[in-house]
């Protein structure tokens, strides 16, 4: 696991430690098997922020208090219970693009059997 790495901010400009919700326990951790959620070079990472390049993807908070990044072109790889709580994660940040949500949301569409919910909006 890395260390601590670059300082972060709020979506709102300030600095300090990122806040964790009761859903970041479900989140991919730093560097996990399943997908590349890696931070990118040159990017500074800032909790909920969406960027288009050099790759599209959101910066969200792990469990270990670790800031990544996930992928949009990684959501079909990424296991059901990270997605929805992704999803949840951005419930939350309503002044993000919506663009995102919509990808995860029709990405668990895909996966209604594994959640057990006959209707996912």
């Amino acid at each position: 696991m890395p260390s601590s790495g670059p300082s972060r901010s709020s979506p709102s400009g300030r600095t300090g430690a990122p806040r964790q919700s009761k859903n970041t326990k479900f989140l991919l951790t730093y560097g996990t098997r399943y997908i590349n959620n890696k931070l990118l070079v040159g990017v500074e990472p800032i909790q909920y922020m969406f960027i288009l390049e050099p790759e599209y993807g959101i910066f969200y908070l792990d469990s270990h208090n670790q800031i990544c990044f996930q992928r949009t072109n990684d959501l079909h790889s990424a296991p059901t219970e990270h997605l929805f709580h992704l999803r949840l994660e951005r419930l939350g940040h309503f002044e993000l693009e919506r663009a995102y949500h919509v990808s995860i949301s029709l990405d668990l569409s895909r996966r209604l059997y594994e959640l057990k919910i006959d209707q996912f909006r």
